[in-house]
């Protein structure tokens, strides 16, 4: 979804003309809903390749967008991988072999600066509660501020369920 579509349909969700709330703020919303998203709902992960050829331990420091460890996958092999996590950017390896590890990171902030064509970087899954976050915000009509924020939240419940249930089959299988 983009930017103008999730616009347009907050504006037929919260039942208010197009055009009467300033941009800046449909595009704060809309970058609120991405972010909370991104946070508590469906992690935007980055990954970078580790290859470790000795045995000694090797300390690998996250790049500094990183919101957090997701995970590490040895490369060629379903074999655990001896590591371990000192704090949110650090990992120390004691395994050999290539290794992807990825990490957490925040989508890029939506402002004025970005095109309407936008299309939100969190997963798919979850990008049709954005509309109703922006109306949730944007109705004057408080029952209709109340029902957009519930399918708010009864969405990324949704879509926090459905990640909890496949995180072991990603965890093996990406």
């Amino acid at each position: 979804m983009t930017i103008k579509q999730a616009l347009d349909i907050a504006y037929s969700y919260a039942k208010i003309k197009a055009g009467t709330i300033p941009k800046a703020l449909l595009l704060y919303y809309a970058d609120c809903a991405q972010k909370e998203i991104a946070l508590n709902t469906f992690n935007v992960k980055k990954r970078f390749f580790v290859c470790k050829n000795d045995s000694k331990p090797l300390k690998v420091i996250l790049p500094g967008d990183n919101t957090g460890f997701s995970c590490i996958l040895r490369r060629g092999s379903a074999l655990p991988i001896k590591y371990t996590v000192t704090n949110d950017s650090e990992i120390i390896i004691e395994d050999y072999g290539q290794f992807d590890i990825y990490y957490n990171v925040l989508p890029m902030t939506i402002d004025l600066s970005v095109d309407d064509n936008y299309s939100f970087e969190v997963n798919i899954k979850t990008h049709g509660a954005i509309p109703f976050y922006i109306a949730s915000k944007i109705a004057t009509d408080p029952v209709i501020a109340d029902t957009c924020f519930y399918e708010w939240n009864t969405l990324n419940s949704i879509a926090k369920s459905y990640q909890s249930s496949k995180k072991e089959y990603n965890k093996y299988y990406l």
